[in-house]
């Protein structure tokens, strides 16, 4: 089945019908992707991803590293929230916040995983030695509404994990990346596989998102219809799915 791409502007609006027509609320969206965002980073464990992601023992929970990069955003909520699901299924997660000065619907998540223990870091230093022995990172700095090259830690953080030359999700779009053109700002992630959230924005077809694939987040088929957006029933055997 044929998955279309949708615009920066057309998703701001789907995200506006979605809180104000249908009274589906930020933070309730940025659950579902929190979830999907973790599920989906739970199917990577193949039997051959489990050993080289989270170690010899599964009887005891995952023991390798997770390290979650969450920007100020909507993106870093979602990274929030799939931190918190992980960390639920045993993983052993470092959620980096690049900003603490979150907006209100991340501030709600953030203030949830504060209280349970989570290792929490926000400074480059940090980043740099928990990324060392980490297994996989979830990049969630920055999302659809980029506005060109990331700088101070922000940079620095993508900078970091490129290096680090570990595998990298990222949610909905790479950090750094023009969701409309496809154009890779500097620096950008360098990921091996992007988890979109809705539908695939429309610079997929020409920007590096490594392996695609889109979540279900709910949305209304009306919604879709109001927007002159043709989206069969993408989801009818799974919450995820491959674009091809």
């Amino acid at each position: 089945m044929t998955i279309p791409t949708i615009s920066k502007k057309d998703m701001r609006r789907v995200d506006e019908l979605m809180v104000e027509k249908y009274k589906i609320g930020v933070i309730q969206m940025m659950e579902i992707a929190g979830f999907n965002v973790a599920e989906f980073a739970r199917r990577l464990l193949t039997p051959q991803a489990k050993k080289k992601l989270f170690g010899k023992s599964e009887k005891k929970g995952f023991s390798g590293k997770i390290v979650i990069l969450a920007g100020k955003g909507n993106n870093g909520g979602d990274g929030i929230c799939a931190a918190r699901y992980l960390r639920n299924w045993g993983a052993n997660v470092v959620l980096f916040v690049v900003n603490e000065e979150l907006k209100d619907e991340p501030l709600h998540h953030f203030n949830i995983v504060k209280q349970t223990g989570m290792n929490i870091i926000n400074d480059i230093e940090s980043l740099k030695k928990e990324i060392e022995d980490c297994d996989m990172i979830i990049d969630g700095l920055i999302g659809y509404n980029l506005r060109g090259n990331p700088e101070g830690d922000m940079g620095k953080a993508i900078q970091i994990a490129n290096d680090s030359q570990k595998d990298i999700l990222a949610i909905d779009v790479p950090s750094g990346v023009d969701a409309d053109e496809g154009i890779h700002f500097e620096p950008a992630i360098h990921c091996k596989w992007t988890l979109c959230l809705s539908l695939p924005k429309q610079g997929w077809e020409t920007g590096s998102y490594g392996e695609t694939y889109v979540a279900d987040m709910g949305v209304v088929p009306e919604v879709y219809k109001e927007l002159n957006i043709e989206v069969g029933k993408i989801f009818k055997d799974d919450i995820i799915v491959r674009v091809e």
